[in-house]
């Protein structure tokens, strides 16, 4: 998602909001704050990776 953000030339701002203890999972020591303008359109996780694998029945 950042990526395809930069990609856009969008102005990405990352900051930290809090540090874990280090015996955390290293996953989860460091929680940060995400900043960015989404472009008109722009719909985040929605690449194939992001896609289910099966389609439910509705």
């Amino acid at each position: 998602m950042i990526h395809e953000l930069r990609g856009l030339d969008a102005a990405v701002e990352v900051t930290p909001e809090h540090v874990n203890r280090d015996t955390a999972p290293p996953h989860m020591r460091l929680l940060c704050r995400l900043v960015a303008p989404w472009p008109d359109g722009y719909e985040p996780l929605s690449g194939p990776e992001y896609q289910p694998i099966v389609q439910s029945a509705a």
